[in-house]
């Protein structure tokens, strides 16, 4: 089979890079969710000898996998969708069907096919009960979708077969904390420390525990430690609204101007500098930020809610 098949971006959910650093070293790791945001790997099927008919089928099949990979190369979501349709009806017994129909369920996500989504990872975890990246990929769905039992579910599965896995413990932590069961949450953080004391994952969930529980400083502790090694917008923002909640307000101002660089179009930090700015009394600041957070999606009600 061609290179260009090996070659496909898979859905890598953590890159797991060490960096040496003073103090507590942290793995770089992407802790956002949902995840399936790239179609996985296929793997290579072994062509059978004979007959001729099937080498063409298996040719047809793998082709057809190309075609589709060029158009998420192009960003051509519904015509990989296409792709990856034919290449079930080309071949409905090869034993990759289970990866193309997840991969077809990632493209039809990103075309907002929620629905069909669901159904054609449902269809692929069928093919195989065990497959953990399929699994983790329909969870990611669920949560997208607001089923959260079902994906707190889905992570549950996921840790029964790989009691160490990075991605269900930290997105199982997440949910379960926004449930309000803070303590699966902290358990789920910690199991993960004893895995990896290094482990972003775990920093950032406990950040978010300790935030939940009000406990600020101790929150900013864990957002620090990721932010020294992978600084987002979304961590940034969660350390300014510590640092807010203890007045603390030069090192929110900072944190709040650093996430506005990586995202200026997100209303909440313009929400978060409004709230600066009242602590400030600079009422005019406040008044214009409220309206570049309504700018970006929300309304005023939401803002002044956020504001109090």
């Amino acid at each position: 089979m061609n290179h260009r098949f090996l070659s496909l971006i898979g859905s890598v959910f953590c890159c797991i890079i060490t960096f040496a650093q003073v103090g507590v070293s942290i793995n770089e790791q992407n802790m956002k969710i949902p995840r399936g945001n790239k179609p996985e790997p296929v793997p290579v099927r072994q062509a059978e000898v004979d007959p001729d008919v099937t080498i063409n089928t298996a040719t047809l099949y793998y082709n057809l996998f190309d075609s589709a990979q060029n158009a998420i190369i192009d960003k051509n979501y519904a015509l990989a969708e296409s792709f990856f349709s034919k290449m079930l009806a080309t071949d409905p017994t090869n034993d990759n069907n289970s990866m193309v129909l997840s991969n077809l369920a990632t493209v039809q996500r990103y075309q907002n096919k929620l629905q069909e989504a669901l159904k054609n990872y449902n269809l692929a975890i069928d093919l195989t009960p065990n497959a953990v990246t399929l699994i983790l990929n329909r969870a990611a769905l669920f949560t997208q979708i607001d089923s959260i039992e079902y994906a707190i579910h889905d992570y549950q599965r996921v840790i029964a077969l790989e009691p160490n896995n990075a991605e269900a413990l930290y997105s199982h932590g997440i949910l379960s904390l926004q449930q309000g069961r803070d303590s699966i949450a902290e358990e789920d953080f910690n199991t993960l420390l004893g895995y990896d004391p290094n482990s972003g994952f775990a920093h950032q969930g406990l950040g978010s525990l300790y935030k939940s529980r009000k406990n600020y400083r101790k929150a900013i502790q864990y957002y620090t430690d990721v932010i020294k090694v992978r600084p987002s917008a979304e961590l940034l923002a969660n350390r300014a609204d510590c640092y807010l909640m203890i007045q603390q307000l030069n090192e929110a101002s900072q944190d709040i101007q650093q996430a506005l660089q990586i995202t200026p179009d997100d209303a909440l930090l313009y929400v978060l500098r409004a709230k600066l700015n009242k602590m400030r009394y600079n009422y005019e600041d406040m008044e214009r930020d409220i309206k570049l957070a309504t700018k970006y999606g929300m309304t005023r009600e939401e803002v002044e809610k956020n504001l109090k």
